[in-house]
């Protein structure tokens, strides 16, 4: 119980860190490619954070929707 609660736990931060990591090692490649300090480099960056921020967003909609049943 608790010892396969803990590995979850473990799992799940692994998980995500890599996520993460992979996220930020993408955006700052595709800043890079546009030309550090641009104009393209800056618009690159903003619409990956709001990209980013949208999909988050939506995915916790859609969570809270299927934990209420209203759909």
């Amino acid at each position: 119980g608790i010892a396969s609660t803990l590995a979850m736990a473990l799992g799940t931060g692994i998980t995500v860190s890599i996520l993460a990591g992979l996220a930020v090692g993408a955006k700052d490649l595709a800043v890079k490619l546009s030309g550090d300090g641009s104009a393209l480099a800056e618009r690159v960056h903003r619409t990956i954070e709001i990209g980013g921020a949208l999909l988050v967003f939506f995915l916790g909609v859609t969570l809270l929707i299927a934990a209420l049943g209203w759909g």
